[in-house]
């Protein structure tokens, strides 16, 4: 029992470093925004947020968090911390399961992991869905181990929690429900197991009853299922650089199509053959989901990704067990992998860089000048750094000739700032407009930002 303290206390510390660096480096981006603008509201308002595309606990946190302060690194410090503290508890998972020495290999990978540590420095609820995904398990696996009222409260109420925090927890529950029938189905379960079971998934389901309307609001609206359970496939490919990332989830996809064509031909007699082969796939697979992940692409499917990292960094660490030769060099190899992405991920982890778009309006913007978004979901990202007293317009996806007319009379120049335009207009028809009608001065690119200086020609001098 010390020893395993030593361990955990160990590994929060290993895993605390590279959360916590460079936590402030890059600016917010959207989703971060967007958090911090329904974080700020009332409680009662964020109980009432029912357009938002996830269930409210992370919000209502980080709104009592925000007494701290509203720096980056305050925004981000609840993430890095509870990301922190599923590292240990990754090691106490598998401890339950596998010897120490694997326990300690998938904590370590997942300490260094460039996914987990990405979503650990964001400021949005990934890195806390995936911490009560861990203690469901951790709990659920005690239950079956040990059984006791005290594991099942904690079962249901981290299970509750990840699913008022994150839709994706449906999928890890999903999983658990196959894990505990198959034991059932192969005898293994405790007499009179089943019926608790069931009745611990009708509590989750009662305890979630309030929010279903809002669930089925959600999924079947603009977004759509797949933004909250999985990414469909056609969300592996990224718009315009995705190569990397689309064709290593595609080969993904094909070697475990591969694996499962081997495994039917050739059928393990076995759990410990299948874990095996699953192992042996998730192991060959590491490489390329780490790498992929260490670059600003694919966000959709990523998301998904890190709920279940832990787990498939488990099938990695049980497939290296089964290596009978090279253990040690396969061993530092992933973890040399781990180190070099991790480190490649802080000089491409920006996503958006709002800091230059204000840092040019504010600094070169004059009298009756206008700041102009043409997606106006993007305001509050420019306005956490802007500092100005420039006029601010909106403008909406419909009768441009209305809108930028209004504007082209009102003022002599206009700053136009462009970002996520291309999700309400993929034609393009607002560039076309301003282009036509108004005269391009100067124009500058940032990461995922881009601003334009126009003379509209007919504003008042």
């Amino acid at each position: 029992m010390c020893r395993a303290i030593v361990y955990a206390t160990l590994l929060l510390a290993l895993a605390a470093i590279p959360r916590v660096f460079l936590l402030g480096n890059h600016s917010l981006w959207l989703d971060e925004s967007y958090s911090l603008g329904v974080s700020a509201s009332e409680v009662s308002q964020i109980l009432a947020n029912t357009d938002s595309a996830h269930p409210p606990l992370y919000y209502l946190l980080l709104h009592f968090w925000l007494a701290l302060g509203r720096s980056e690194v305050l925004l981000r410090l609840p993430s890095a911390i509870l990301g922190a503290l599923s590292v240990p508890l990754a090691y106490v998972l598998v401890r339950v399961w596998f010897p120490e020495r694997t326990a300690l290999l998938v904590a370590f990978l997942l300490a260094l992991s460039p996914l987990h540590v990405w979503y650990s420095q964001e400021a949005r609820m990934y890195s806390l869905v995936t911490l009560l995904g861990l203690g469901s398990m951790l709990c659920l696996s005690l239950v079956l181990e040990r059984g006791g009222p005290i594991w099942w409260v904690a079962y249901l109420f981290s299970s509750l929690a990840g699913l008022y925090t994150h839709y994706g927890m449906l999928a890890l529950l999903l999983g658990e429900n196959v894990w505990v029938v198959s034991r059932w189905a192969t005898r293994r379960g405790k007499p009179g197991f089943v019926g608790i079971w069931f009745a611990s998934q009708a509590a989750l389901a009662l305890g979630f009853l309030p929010w279903i309307p809002v669930f089925i609001s959600n999924i079947s609206g603009q977004a759509g299922f797949d933004s909250f359970i999985l990414a469909t496939l056609g969300s592996l490919w990224d718009a315009d650089d995705g190569v990397l990332l689309g064709g290593g989830l595609a080969f993904l996809l094909a070697l475990a199509v591969g694996t499962s064509v081997l495994w039917l031909k050739r059928p393990a007699r076995t759990a410990e053959q299948r874990v095996a082969w699953l192992g042996t796939a998730a192991l060959v697979a590491y490489p390329l989901l780490t790498i992929s992940s260490a670059v600003p692409l694919g966000i959709s499917v990523k998301r998904q990704l890190v709920i279940l990292l832990p787990y498939f960094l488990l099938l990695a660490a049980a497939g290296l067990e089964k290596l009978r030769r090279g253990r040690n060099l396969v061993t530092l190899s992933m973890v040399f992998l781990a180190c070099v992405s991790l480190a490649a991920s802080y000089v491409q982890r920006e996503t958006e860089d709002w800091r230059g778009p204000a840092r040019i309006v504010q600094g070169e913007g004059q009298a009756n000048d206008a700041i102009l978004f043409y997606a106006g979901y993007t305001q509050s990202s420019f306005n956490f750094y802007y500092r100005g007293a420039l006029a601010e317009v909106p403008v909406s996806f419909g009768d441009m000739d209305s809108q930028l007319g209004d504007v082209q009379h009102r003022y002599r120049r206009t700053w136009v700032i462009l970002s996520h335009d291309t999700y309400d207009d993929p034609d393009g028809e607002f560039r076309m407009w301003v282009a036509r009608r108004w005269t391009l001065l100067r124009d500058w690119s940032f990461v995922g930002v881009e601003v334009r200086l126009y003379d509209t020609g007919n504003g008042e001098s």
